[in-house]
């Protein structure tokens, strides 16, 4: 029997629930050799899912599960003597998968915000977290953890998406989320009520239009009552105020006034009648 195997078996990686053949050339001997595969040093327990291919002696294993992992060898004998083949490896591996995928979050301004991505994979994937471009010296207020990623004191140049990258030496996945940033403004006005005048009985209408963040709420004050709805007056959905019938009562000041967590803004408008 001679002393060298023409092929030995070569360490692979196969995916779970796929097929693998290891293959292996015994030495050539006379007469020829009986070939035996060994993993952990004991012989393979062969099945209908484990079988040696008698022309070559490779073996092949169909829908690997995870107890198929181990170190083969090929264990060649004839009556002259045997021999042993090196051992390789078989590692059976998983793909990453997300089992969470981050979501889109909107934050104030100096708030927290978490992203929370859940992965599995074998071996266990290794995450990274992609992000925009942001301002300098931000590092100590990113925590990083396996499953998640946590902005602490949220800015401005923080917005923009984030990414979560699962790698194993299986493959690579990944999924991403949006962080909006809600900054606080104060009520403004983007068009205001103009002075009118009009007949007693008549309808008047008064253009009130805001912005701000959060987005204010819109009343009116007619002379000094705060106005509800009734059958003389209504505020549109637009903001706008409507007198339905004006008469002396109405005649006077006008205040749309803007309400926000963040303030109030006012402005005054004439109405004569």
């Amino acid at each position: 029997l001679d002393e060298t195997f023409l092929e030995h078996p070569q360490s692979t990686d196969v995916h779970l629930g796929s097929d693998v053949t290891l293959r292996c050339r015994p030495p050539q001997g006379i007469p020829p050799p009986e070939v035996t595969w060994l993993v952990g040093g004991k012989p393979v327990e062969l099945s209908d899912q484990v079988y040696v291919n008698e022309d070559d002696s490779s073996l092949t294993i169909t829908k690997v599960e995870k107890l198929d992992e181990g170190r083969y060898a090929c264990f060649a004998r004839n009556q002259a003597g045997n021999r042993t083949s090196q051992a390789a490896s078989l590692f059976v591996v998983e793909r990453p998968r997300i089992l969470t995928e981050p979501q889109n979050v909107d934050v104030k301004e100096g708030d927290e915000a978490i992203f929370v991505c859940h992965v599995t994979g074998d071996p266990l994937p290794e995450v990274v977290w992609l992000m925009p471009e942001m301002c300098s010296n931000h590092s100590n207020r990113f925590v990083f953890d396996q499953n998640s990623l946590r902005l602490m004191s949220v800015n401005t140049c923080d917005a923009g998406r984030y990414t979560c990258r699962a790698s194993n030496r299986a493959g690579t996945v990944q999924s991403s989320a949006a962080l909006n940033v809600l900054c606080e403004t104060q009520p403004s006005f983007l068009l205001v009520p103009e002075d009118r005048e009009v007949g007693e009985g008549r309808e008047v209408h008064f253009s009130c239009q805001v912005t701000g963040n959060p987005m204010p709420v819109v009343t009116w004050v007619v002379g000094s009552k705060q106005v509800g709805r009734n059958s003389t007056y209504e505020v549109l959905q637009d903001g706008s105020l409507v007198v339905r019938s004006a008469s002396q009562q109405d005649s006077g000041n006008i205040v749309c006034q803007a309400i926000s967590i963040t303030g109030t803004a006012m402005v005054t408008a004439k109405l004569k009648v």
